[in-house]
C-alpha cells in the first residue's frame, strides 16, 4: 500500500506568500491615509495659538508663525501647508523612481516641520526670549518674563506632524515591495484638452489675480479699477486677517498673510498642472479641484466678511478712519469661482461618463 503523501508543507509555503503578498499592498494604502491625516490636521493646527506669553505688562496668545525668524514667520507659513501641497504626488501612480521621490521629499518635509514644531516653544516662546512680531503687530517687540503656558493646538500640532512623518515612513517600507503592490491601470493621456480645462485655467487666473493683483478694500478712493497701491487701502491678505480677526477665536489671524495664499497659489498651480500637462481625467483630479474651489469660496466670504468690518468700524480695527468701500478684488474672484464651479461640473461629468475604446495603436502609445 501507498502511504499518504505530506501535503501540509507546500500549502504552508503558498499561505506565507500569500501573507507576504498581502502586507505590502495594505502597508502602502495605511501608510498614505494616516500621511494625509497628519499633513490635513497639521495646517489648521499649526495656526491656533500654540501659547500664551507674557512680559512685565503684557499678556498675549501666539502661534509660531506670529514670530520673525526660523521657525516662524514665512517658513512657518510654508511648513504648514506644504505638506497638503504634496499629497496629489503621494497618491499618484508614477514610475518607481518618482513614488519613490515624491515619498523621501513629503518625509523630509514632515522631518523640518516635526523639528520646527518641537523646538518653536524654547526657541522663540521661551522665558527671556525677546520677541519680534510679524508684520509690526503690537506690541512689536517684548522680553518674555515668565514661562509660556502651553495650549492644546501645540499638542494637537506636534500629534498630526509625527503622524506624518510615520506615514511617510510606512510608505517608504511598502515601495520597497513595490512589485507587489496592485498594478493599477493609468489613465490614458488625453490629446485634446480636457473639458472645461480653458474655462477653468480662464477662473483660476481670475482668482489668483485678484488675490495677488487687485485691492478689495479701500478708503477715501473713487479709482475703479482699483490695483494694488493705486489707492491707499488694503489687499486679500489684509481684509481676510480682519475677517478672521473678527469672526473666529479659535485660528490666528496671521494665517491669512503669508499660509492662505500660498496655500491657494500653490493649489491653483497644481490644477493647471494636472490639466495642462498630466492630462488624465481622473477623479483625483477632480476631487483636488472640488476642494481647492470649496477652500477658495470659504476665504472669499471670510475676506468678504472682513471688508464689512472695516466699513462698519474702521477706528475698532486699527484702520485709518474715513469712507470705506469693497473694491474690485470682490467681484473678479467671485466671477472666478463661478466659471471654477461650472467647469468643475464639467470635469465630473467626463469623469463618470463612459471611456470609448481607444485603438490599438493609441493604447499602445499610451
Amino acid at each position: 500500500m501507498s502511504e499518504p503523501r505530506d501535503t501540509s508543507a507546500p500549502a504552508s509555503t503558498e499561505i506565507a506568500e500569500e501573507r507576504s503578498k498581502m502586507w505590502p499592498p495594505r502597508l502602502w494604502i495605511a501608510g498614505r491615509v494616516v500621511a494625509t491625516l497628519g499633513a490635513v490636521v497639521f495646517a489648521p493646527a499649526a495656526w491656533g495659538y500654540w501659547a500664551n506669553v507674557s512680559d512685565a505688562t503684557h499678556t498675549l496668545r501666539l502661534s509660531p508663525g506670529d514670530v520673525e525668524g526660523f521657525p516662524g514667520g514665512f517658513a512657518w507659513a510654508a511648513l504648514s501647508i506644504v505638506g497638503i501641497l504634496l499629497l496629489p504626488f503621494l497618491w499618484l501612480r508614477m514610475q518607481p523612481l518618482l513614488m519613490i521621490g515624491a515619498t523621501g521629499v513629503f518625509l523630509l518635509w514632515s522631518a523640518v516641520g516635526s523639528y520646527a514644531a518641537w523646538t518653536a516653544i524654547q526657541q522663540d516662546l521661551g522665558r527671556g526670549t525677546t520677541i519680534t512680531l510679524v508684520d509690526n503687530l503690537k506690541p512689536h517687540t517684548l522680553l518674555v518674563t515668565e514661562q509660556a503656558q502651553i495650549r492644546v493646538s501645540y499638542y494637537v500640532g506636534i500629534a498630526a506632524v509625527a503622524v506624518a512623518v510615520l506615514g511617510s515612513v510606512l510608505v517608504g517600507i511598502a515601495l520597497t515591495r513595490f512589485r507587489d503592490l496592485p498594478q493599477r491601470t493609468i489613465a490614458p493621456r488625453s490629446r485634446a484638452a480636457l473639458p472645461g480645462a480653458r474655462a477653468l485655467t480662464f477662473a483660476l487666473v481670475l482668482y489668483i489675480g485678484a488675490v495677488l493683483a487687485l485691492g478689495w478694500a479701500t478708503v477715501n478712493c473713487t479709482a475703479t479699477p482699483l490695483l494694488v497701491g493705486s489707492c491707499l487701502g488694503l489687499s486679500f491678505s489684509s481684509v481676510l486677517r480682519l475677517g478672521m480677526a473678527t469672526n473666529t477665536d479659535l485660528f490666528d489671524p496671521v494665517a491669512g498673510l503669508h499660509a492662505i495664499p500660498l496655500l491657494l497659489v500653490g493649489g491653483a498651480i497644481l490644477i493647471v498642472v494636472g490639466l495642462w500637462w498630466w492630462r488624465r481625467l481622473t477623479a483625483g483630479l477632480c476631487f483636488w479641484i472640488t476642494v481647492w474651489l470649496a477652500a477658495a469660496t470659504f476665504c472669499l466670504v471670510i475676506a468678504d466678511l472682513g471688508v464689512g468690518a472695516v466699513i462698519a468700524d474702521p477706528t475698532a480695527l486699527n484702520q485709518l478712519a474715513g469712507t470705506w468701500s469693497g473694491q474690485t478684488g470682490i467681484p473678479v474672484a467671485a466671477l472666478g469661482l463661478l466659471i471654477g464651479w461650472i467647469a468643475d461640473i464639467f470635469l465630473w461629468v467626463g469623469v463618470f461618463r463612459a471611456p470609448e475604446s481607444l485603438p490599438a495603436s493609441v493604447s499602445a502609445s499610451q
